[in-house]
């Protein structure tokens, strides 16, 4: 008897491990030989590879209805879902930003609450702080004057961190930069605190500060609106800064780089938001048959830890448990002052593997200082984790993300590689990567100006030649 009671308290054992145990994220869940758990963890399911691999890849849910992985879910003025999908938690950082997180890395406090209820207006109560800003601007001159009335408080007083938001018209978050740091006005929307110090811009708690933006401002007086338009034109060539002109004018290498791109006829576009990452995985394009407009043999490159690049395709990523990466050279680069070309992992709505593998897409920056950039961007990663019209770009020190082990295994320690969701914080951080990858960090830093998860308007494109002769992808629809 004592027998029988054993063997089925057993059973009952073996039942309760095989029922707990589950795959996380982009684990594998099946696949020939393979015989670990097919249960995925919440929000994510097993989806069929091929033969040898299946994996467990973010559930799709409405954008209308959940805020999605990684993305916005509180803040003041933010009216999108305060609900994270399946598996993720609203982690508020500050009254300004709270973001969607896996569960199993927020901490959960008894104590943590917020409000949703957003403002739309210029005064903010939320820490018994008033800060109140105004914008002016004249349609006859390109100069643009922001008075903004710094927060006063008997409290601690809101601080923007460095490269943080901290002005622009319909801004109403707070204008004093951490220490070390000052506001920078980059043009009439956005102004951005920056490291160092700087004599020509001014912000100091508890008074009125007016803060000049670092370029000689000339008064014109057009006698007709065309007159208008042909001054502030010509404008641009004495400006100093690139972000203010950019949205009135580009210069001749600009318009001639942006006309060679071709755009896709009834190809996928839309307005949509970025994130980054780099976790040196291996590029889910660079597996065969993913789409059948990409011949074998032009996947997306993989590279050994050296750097070599693999001859044949389908090798296993090292990031579950193979030896293929993604190839270093696979990071951005700037074209001219206001095009760059570069790599990302995507997911666009109504678009399957079929027809996303290795497409490029123009992404015209719709926010902050790179307001009017444009960067041309191919494909080479699935977006499983990604909401609708999502592009996580492909920066080196741009946060691992998920998969934490891939750069380690790549490059070994002793680099410092930042946050898990973030990457490095700062240009001089960069030389704390590998050198290889220093280069792509760096341009995150100059031509991106740090711009941190900016908006987009996006249109398909045929891919420019330099993106196919580093990524050696390639589709035939093309």
């Amino acid at each position: 008897m004592i027998n029988v009671i054993t063997l089925i308290a057993l059973a009952g054992s073996v039942a309760l491990s095989e029922t707990t145990s589950v795959v996380g994220a982009y684990g594998q869940c099946g696949g020939e030989s393979y015989t670990g758990s097919t249960t995925c963890s919440t929000g994510y399911q097993c989806s069929y590879q091929n033969d040898y691999y299946s994996q467990c890849l973010a559930i799709e849910y409405s954008s209308d209805s959940y805020a999605q992985r990684y993305a916005q879910c509180y803040g003041i003025g933010y009216n999108g879902p305060k609900e994270c999908v399946p598996g993720f938690t609203c982690s508020v950082e500050n009254d300004y930003y709270g973001g969607c997180r896996p569960d199993s890395e927020v901490v959960a406090t008894a104590s943590t609450t917020f409000s949703t209820t957003s403002s739309t207006t210029s005064t903010i109560s939320t820490t018994s702080t008033t800060s109140t800003s105004s914008t002016t601007s004249t349609t006859s001159t390109t100069s643009t004057t922001s008075t903004t009335t710094a927060a006063t408080t008997t409290a601690a007083v809101d601080v923007v961190p460095v490269y943080g938001q901290c002005g622009g018209e319909n801004y109403s978050g707070s204008t004093q930069c951490a220490s070390g740091s000052y506001c920078k006005v980059s043009n009439q929307w956005y102004a951005q605190c920056l490291p160092g110090e700087d004599d020509e811009a001014t912000v100091t708690t508890g008074t009125t500060a007016t803060i000049e933006p670092n370029t000689t401002t000339q008064e014109v007086e057009p006698t007709t609106t065309a007159d208008a338009t042909v001054s502030t034109t010509d404008q641009t060539e004495e400006t100093s800064t690139s972000t203010s002109t950019s949205t009135t004018s580009t210069s001749a290498a600009t318009s001639t780089a942006t006309s060679d791109l071709q755009v896709i006829e009834g190809g996928f576009s839309g307005s949509g938001v970025t994130t980054r990452y780099w976790d040196c995985c291996l590029p889910s394009y660079s597996w065969n048959g993913k789409s059948s407009k990409i011949p074998d043999g032009q996947t997306v490159k993989a590279c050994d830890a050296s750097g070599n690049v693999f001859s044949g395709y389908d090798f296993q990523s090292a990031c579950i448990g193979g030896n293929a990466y993604m190839c270093n050279d696979q990071q951005p680069w700037a074209i001219t002052d206001d095009l760059a070309y570069g790599f990302a992992a995507a997911s666009v709505s109504g678009a399957g593997d079929e027809t996303l593998a290795c497409s490029c897409f123009k992404l015209t920056f719709t926010t902050s200082s790179i307001l009017g950039k444009e960067l041309v961007v191919q494909v080479t990663n699935t977006g499983g984790d990604l909401g609708a019209n999502h592009f996580d770009l492909a920066f080196p020190g741009g946060g691992f993300g998920y998969f934490t082990e891939g750069c380690p295994k790549e490059f070994g320690t002793g680099y410092s590689w930042g946050q898990t969701y973030g990457g490095v914080s700062s240009v001089d951080q960069c030389s704390g990567i590998p050198e290889v990858l220093e280069e792509g960090c760096d341009f995150r830093f100059n031509w991106f100006e740090n711009a941190d998860n900016p908006n987009v308007s996006f249109e398909q494109v045929v891919c420019p030649a330099e993106i196919i002769a580093k990524s050696g992808c390639s589709r035939t629809d093309q």
